[in-house]
């Protein structure tokens, strides 16, 4: 089975991020770890079974660069794509380590191009305040993806390169 799995958000300070995430957005996030291989860090907005990725450090301002997919065989997306499929891992704060396997991930984001993540230990997130709604793409997916629709994909008219917008429904407490 596809879902998305999360969008990545490349930000220059996690802290400042996180902080204008909860301000702007009134969605929390907390510390996700260290990405040892990449030389990055991330801090994790959970949205249910999908959650927005803060990844640092990146130059220039905040912005939107990617959406993984989740699936089920990271080896038979490769298989089936002809790419590569490596192993990752994350360092938790608490010491802990997530670890996964990726097929299709390259130097940089394509949003035709997704990668594809199968959790090897699920990622335990914690209870969110909103829900991905959708992802908007400059164009279809549906060859990259086998033909399945995963839902939540919107194809956009813009033509600019990159992933367009995404949508995160928001639920309001107590006030």
């Amino acid at each position: 089975m596809l879902a998305i799995d999360h969008i990545v958000v490349a930000v220059a300070d996690l802290e400042a991020a996180g902080s204008r995430f909860l301000r702007e957005y009134g969605l929390a996030s907390v510390p996700g770890g260290r990405h040892p291989q990449l030389g990055t860090s991330n801090r994790i907005v959970s949205l249910g079974s999908a959650y927005v990725e803060l990844l640092a450090p990146f130059d220039g301002p905040d912005r939107l660069v990617g959406w993984v997919v989740r699936c089920d065989d990271a080896g038979a997306e490769g298989r089936r794509l002809g790419v590569d499929v490596v192993d990752m891992h994350r360092e938790r704060p608490d010491g802990s380590v997530l670890r996964w396997r990726l097929a299709g991930a390259g130097s940089r984001f394509d949003p035709l191009r997704p990668p594809f993540i199968e959790w090897l230990e699920g990622p335990d997130l914690p209870p969110g305040a909103g829900v991905l709604a959708w992802v908007e793409v400059p164009g279809p997916v549906d060859g990259w993806l086998g033909g399945r629709d995963i839902g939540g994909v919107r194809v956009g008219k813009r033509f600019a390169v990159g992933i367009h917008a995404a949508t995160v429904l928001v639920t309001l407490g107590p006030p």
